[in-house]
């Protein structure tokens, strides 16, 4: 079986439960879920899980807020180093050019190298610091 991209809705919630169940560390730098309810994702542009083998091991959601779309992503500690953010990460950026979203917004700290990495080689470029926390932008327009 092959890891394949899955668009979360009222049938599939199950799988998010799973993902934050089983993300482990992962969680430590992405805290989206920490002070917001699981029914947010019924305000995303889209949320999007990536599994493999049955299991969800990536997650990702382009969320408008503030006038801004802004762009999370996360990879279960257990699965780590297999390509599976770049896969959700290049889902995310096409479902954002189909939807016609004119830029992205995502924030990462400064200790989360390989977010860093990732974000950089897919084109987002560093804004602004602000303490602990970097804030990129990605022009799609």
């Amino acid at each position: 079986m092959h890891p394949s991209i899955v668009r979360l809705n009222e049938n599939n919630t199950q799988l998010l439960d799973d993902f934050l169940e089983h993300a482990g560390r992962s969680l430590r730098s992405f805290r989206y879920y920490d002070k917001r309810p699981r029914s947010i994702t019924e305000q995303h542009a889209c949320t999007l899980l990536l599994t493999d083998e049955g299991k969800a091991v990536a997650y990702g959601h382009l969320d408008p807020e503030g006038g801004k779309t802004w762009l999370g992503i996360a990879v279960t500690e257990t699965a780590t180093g297999k390509g599976y953010g770049r896969m959700m990460m290049q889902a995310l950026i096409g479902e954002a050019r189909a939807q016609q979203i004119p830029a992205l917004f995502l924030s990462v700290d400064n200790d989360n190298l390989a977010a860093i990495r990732l974000y950089e080689k897919n084109g987002f470029v560093l804004q602004e610091e602000k303490g602990a926390i970097r804030f990129y932008h990605l022009d799609l327009s």
